[in-house]
């Protein structure tokens, strides 16, 4: 809901961050009837501003990628942004298709719509598969103990395998987020 009212702001001109006073506002107007709102006021205010600014570094850089997109495409006389470039901006750099959509237009050219929505669709289909073979996972590890024992005790390989993989997930997880 933040990125759409950041969004929104942006299209209505207000390009300087503006979450701190409007969340400050909401607080306002509904501390009275939620006093919590009052006594977190700082938390959420930093949150807000917070998210807002890690957004607006998302609409910056993304900008920066579709307009060399746009400009690498009319050099070579194209006039449709391929559906992989415009999931590329969503799925990678995080920019909001809506976004694009508004500045492929106000750029005088058009998206592969129908490209990007096979993509996503792709997209989701592996991740639904990947849940079910990680749910299938945790639900082997309940019953065993930890994924460590899965990996000495499990006669079926493709368990073993699969515990490896959630076990060197979890590692990556741990190494990325230093």
């Amino acid at each position: 809901i933040m990125r759409r009212v950041v969004q929104e702001m942006r299209l209505l001109g207000a390009l300087d961050p503006s979450m701190g006073e409007l969340v400050g506002s909401a607080i306002e107007a509904m501390g009275p009837q939620y006093p919590e709102l009052v006594d977190a006021a700082g938390r959420i205010t930093s949150i807000a501003v917070g998210e807002e600014a890690s957004f607006l570094e998302t609409l910056g850089r993304g900008t920066t990628l579709l307009d060399m997109a746009v400009t690498g495409l009319k050099s070579f006389g194209g006039t449709v942004l391929p559906g992989d470039q415009v999931f590329a901006l969503h799925d990678t750099f995080g920019f909001p298709f809506e976004i694009t959509l508004e500045m492929a237009t106000e750029a005088g050219v058009e998206v592969d719509e129908d490209g990007f929505r096979r993509l996503m669709t792709e997209q989701k289909e592996r991740a639904k598969a990947d849940a079910r073979v990680r749910k299938a996972a945790v639900g082997k590890l309940g019953t065993v103990g930890t994924l460590a024992e899965i990996l000495r005790a499990d006669r079926d390989e493709s368990v073993r395998d699969e515990a490896a993989g959630v076990l060197l997930d979890i590692a990556l997880g741990a190494f990325e987020a230093d």
